[in-house]
């Protein structure tokens, strides 16, 4: 990127903060406690993808990995994830605009538009996959960054008809820093004595 690491560091300044704190705390608590009772406990998306950092820099102190390297051990679960997307993407395409065609037979243009206009949003997903992966092998943050925020933005267009979202494994940088303040906001009212204390009776 014309500074390859920049965001990565962002990053992992970010997650260093939240490593310390009451969620990277409890994510990581969850994970020996459900390794060591050989339970398949449910984590959260975040506590995974805090426990996958926390492997990522583990592995990093013992290797002293090249800032390359470190970089795609970092991303790689968004970089597989948006490679097996577009091929996934372009499937769904290809089904939904069989589904148009299939309304045009039966005369049901309020069908038409619906399955055209989600066909269209699937191709566009595929697009922005393939163009997050193409930045990011040619280090281009910016870009890199505007595909995972267009692909979120097609994501809600394409919720608000089906009524859920386009399913995907990994977890944007962007997406990650707002679940971890959302988390440590909620944890910090839940923290003995936040709350006001009440006012005496008269």
């Amino acid at each position: 990127m014309k500074n390859p690491i920049r965001r990565l560091v962002m990053c992992m300044l970010m997650v260093a903060v939240c490593g310390s704190s009451r969620v990277g705390a409890a994510a990581e608590k969850a994970g020996k406690q459900a390794g060591a009772a050989g339970e398949q406990k449910e984590l959260t998306p975040l506590q995974k993808e805090l426990l996958r950092i926390n492997a990522v820099q583990a592995w990093a102190a013992k290797t002293n990995p090249s800032p390359k390297e470190y970089g795609q051990k970092m991303y790689e679960p968004i970089i597989e994830g948006n490679k097996r997307d577009a091929v996934e993407h372009m499937k769904t395409a290809a089904k939904l605009a069989a589904n148009a065609e299939e309304a045009g037979r039966k005369l049901d243009d309020k069908g038409v538009k619906k399955w055209e206009y989600l066909a269209k949003g699937y191709h566009a997903l595929a697009e922005q996959n393939r163009a997050a992966v193409a930045a990011f092998e040619k280090g281009d943050s910016a870009g890199f960054d505007a595909a995972l925020a267009k692909i979120r933005e097609i994501e809600d267009k394409i919720t608000e008809v089906m009524g859920k979202r386009p399913q995907r494994s990994w977890i944007s940088p962007a997406e990650l820093q707002g679940m971890v303040a959302a988390a440590n906001a909620q944890a910090a009212v839940a923290q003995p004595g936040a709350a006001q204390p009440k006012a005496n009776p008269k």
